[in-house]
């Protein structure tokens, strides 16, 4: 009997989408599916080398241009007619792929275009409500509506959370529906026991330009400044360059097995608020300072929230002082969150009716 085919296609803007589909990759090829990966960019690349027996198909992306300055909500709003046309192409583009290879399913991450009226169909997100900056209340109601309307569009949504109340995302995942189920907090990531520390600081860059370069710079120039030992994964899939500078050691980019071996080897986190970054955060019992990417409402909400929860320490780009901060992040740690296998159960019933 032919294994079902599943398309799995999370969105490219940054990695967090994509290293949250690694597991439910997994689990689909150990309950007896095929996987079919779609992305673009460095999403692709990251699950083309984490699963290179699997079909991978270029799918491009929303191809966003972020500001260096201004509002991320104004900045992406300023680009919603490209948006608009990106997905009526990919949803164009899933009516050829379920042809082409015979496709039983679709898991979405976040591609609001891809959908197909008789293919089962599913929408990952942990946004169920998008926030707006406080100048952009007013726009609250038509982006919840707009989100909503694209979300009914598929058979299922899927929230990498926990179930409310014991939810991690707040109010960005609170929402009743029929078709919403709750993963559990998704990680590709284990805790690893008895490993040798190697370093105090891990530094863990990811999201979008010129933003990501702007806080390598910020942070290579304090540490410089410190007696730290320190590993700085700088989140560039497109090499694997290493480099080491005294006490610091630079490298592009890590592979899973060993960004676990890295982070069990470290004190501290140094990273980004984005919401697959805190689900590996949690997964690995790791203590951080939380830096939210300047403009990103979510990221900014997720760090307050978090901070104001007891369990990681933030600050803003613009204010960082590692000698001050890095001692505050020591005094918060983490809870320790009860492993589930909701994402595994949620699969086997998505196949079962396909």
């Amino acid at each position: 009997m032919a294994k079902p085919r599943i398309l799995i296609a999370p969105l490219d803007w940054g990695l967090g989408h994509a290293t949250r589909c690694i597991p439910l990759v997994e689990c689909l090829i150990a309950q007896g599916a095929e996987p079919i990966i779609a992305s673009d960019g460095r999403a692709l690349k990251l699950l083309q080398q984490a699963f290179p027996e699997q079909i991978v198909v270029p799918l491009k992306g929303y191809a966003p241009s972020y500001p260096a300055n201004s509002s991320m909500v104004w900045g992406m709003g300023r680009q919603l007619p490209k948006f608009v046309q990106a997905i009526l192409r990919e949803n164009q583009e899933v009516q050829g792929l379920v042809k082409r290879y015979a496709l039983k399913g679709i898991i979405s991450d976040n591609r609001y275009g891809l959908y197909h009226a008789k293919v089962r169909s599913v929408f990952i997100t942990h946004q169920l409500n998008i926030l707006m900056p406080p100048n952009a209340q007013w726009l609250s109601s038509a982006v919840d509506y707009t989100n909503n309307r694209f979300i009914a569009r598929f058979h299922e949504c899927w929230v990498p959370d926990n179930t409310p109340p014991n939810h991690l995302a707040g109010k960005l995942s609170e929402r009743k529906g029929r078709n919403v189920k709750y993963l559990g907090i998704l990680s590709r990531l284990k805790p690893l026991k008895d490993v040798p520390k190697l370093y105090d600081i891990l530094v863990l860059l990811s999201g979008p330009e010129p933003q990501r370069t702007l806080l390598e710079k910020i942070l290579l120039k304090q540490l410089g400044q410190l007696s730290y030992s320190s590993l700085f994964v700088r989140g560039i899939t497109e090499s694997k360059q290493s480099k080491t500078k005294g006490q610091l050691r630079m490298v592009d980019h890590l592979e899973s097995n060993e960004l676990e071996q890295a982070l069990a080897a470290s004190d501290m986190v140094i990273a980004r608020s984005g919401y697959s970054t805190i689900m590996d955060l949690l997964a690995t019992q790791k203590q951080a300072l939380l830096v939210p990417t300047p403009g990103q409402t979510e990221q900014e909400y997720l760090a307050t929230h978090l901070h104001e929860r007891d369990w990681f320490h933030t600050v803003g780009q613009q204010q960082i002082d590692l000698r001050k901060d890095l001692p505050l992040a020591a005094q918060y740690k983490p809870p320790m969150l009860a492993a589930n296998n909701h994402y595994r159960e949620t699969i086997a019933q998505f196949l079962d009716k396909l």
